[in-house]
């Protein structure tokens, strides 16, 4: 019954998401956060008031709780605007957070016995409801545009500058202004958006590595049975570990944000020497993709985790294994989460930033369907699919090393 809640959930989050980015782009990013958080926080206290007798309530907690969540999290990403110089940061710690939020309930329950299951969630739903409706009203604007620019002092401070002398004249290029022009006329409408290579990119690599996750939480309780039969004490103490292991999402979010803002400012500071050169300017399709090959490592570090964490589980009834897959599990899941938010926010124009991740996200949750035929296959059926969907994984780094002017 949970995995199949879980699914819905994941389907629904995901399925729902492109509305989510039509009242964003559209409507008002204000309205989309209020209306996120109230779905979430009726979300949670239906959960609150699950039991053995309202079994049933839980699918709908499950389903309100995903969209209102995820779509919160696509309201947040905005505030990362405000600060260029550490987008990728900000955008993987948020997305870390997201993802640790799972297992609060679980923690708080853990650290402090006396306070229930249900007064977690209530907590949670209330909390989540004051917060909410001050960030729409005190710091979001009207429309995601609007929160492109950062106020002049930060905006200065944030801009990727190379200095070079030139017969005794400081020339200063201004990469980031210059990378803003060639993306808004390299797309000048969302259609342009959509038939473009780095979108087809986005909508390959995050619905198959959705997937690859999502069908590993699902299966986890058959891979562990699997493993150690009927030995209960293992099984506990694995799923304790697993649910432990999700709070740490929050820890591994800065590492990846750290990596793309060092391999962007790197690719950024080449871009500017190349602009410099005042006899051999480059064209705008070499700056696009100078900018857009800042997307590799993460890309390249997203994959080769996934692979790790496959592999393991072509060993069952390795206990030490399974805490391997725990951490690479968690580690892909948080910087997979941002790399499509962040690769967005990165090569698009950001009036279009909820549609686009929305339209990701509908495929990613037709997508996610898949996994219920798997769950009626053999494990092993299964783990040979994963394993080439993992493999596969590696084809967006390579194409984006491989990428000629």
């Amino acid at each position: 019954m949970f995995s199949y809640a879980y699914i819905l959930g994941l389907f629904c989050q995901m399925f729902f998401s492109p509305l989510t980015g039509l009242l964003m782009d559209r409507i008002g990013l204000r309205i989309a956060k209020l209306v996120a958080v109230y779905i979430y926080t009726t979300g949670s206290l239906l959960f609150a008031f699950t039991n053995g007798n309202t079994s049933f309530m839980l699918f709908p907690a499950v389903v309100l709780a995903a969209i209102g969540s995820l779509a919160n999290l696509f309201c947040n990403f905005f505030i990362s605007g405000w600060f260029p110089k550490q987008n990728g940061l900000l955008l993987s710690l948020q997305n870390g957070a997201f993802d640790s939020s799972a297992a609060v309930a679980f923690f708080i329950s853990q650290t402090v016995p006396q306070i229930s299951l249900q007064t977690s969630f209530i907590v949670i739903g209330v909390i989540s409801a004051i917060y909410g409706t001050l960030m729409a009203v005190l710091f979001l604007k009207q429309y995601g545009s609007d929160m492109e620019l950062a106020p002049p002092e930060s905006l200065e401070e944030s801009l990727v500058e190379d200095e070079m002398k030139e017969n005794g004249t400081l020339v200063i290029e201004n990469v980031e202004m210059e990378v803003t022009r060639v993306i808004k006329q390299r797309y000048p409408n969302l259609k342009s958006c959509f038939l473009s290579s780095p979108y087809a990119l986005i909508m390959f690599y995050s619905p198959a590595g959705n997937l690859r996750y999502s069908y590993y939480n699902s299966s986890l309780s058959m891979q562990l049975s699997r493993s150690f039969g009927n030995d209960k004490r293992i099984v506990d103490e694995l799923l304790e570990a697993f649910s432990a292991a999700a709070l740490c999402a929050f820890f591994v979010a800065p590492i990846n944000g750290l990596i793309f803002d060092a391999s962007r400012k790197y690719f950024h500071r080449k871009l500017a020497r190349q602009l410099q050169d005042s006899k051999q300017k480059p064209p705008d399709e070499e700056i696009y993709w100078t900018h857009m090959r800042a997307m590799y490592p993460v890309l390249l570090i997203t994959a080769t985790l996934t692979l790790l964490m496959t592999i393991t589980q072509f060993f069952p009834g390795h206990r030490a294994l399974f805490y391997v897959q725990f951490v690479t599990g968690i580690s892909f899941q948080t910087m997979s989460a941002s790399l499509k938010a962040t690769n967005v926010m990165l090569g698009f124009p950001v009036e279009h930033f909820g549609t686009l991740m929305g339209v990701s996200c509908l495929c990613t949750a037709f997508m996610a369907l898949i996994q219920i035929g798997l769950l009626q296959a053999p494990l092993n059926v299964g783990d040979g699919i994963m394993l080439v969907i993992s493999v596969m994984l590696y084809i967006p780094p390579v194409f984006y090393i491989l990428k000629k002017r």
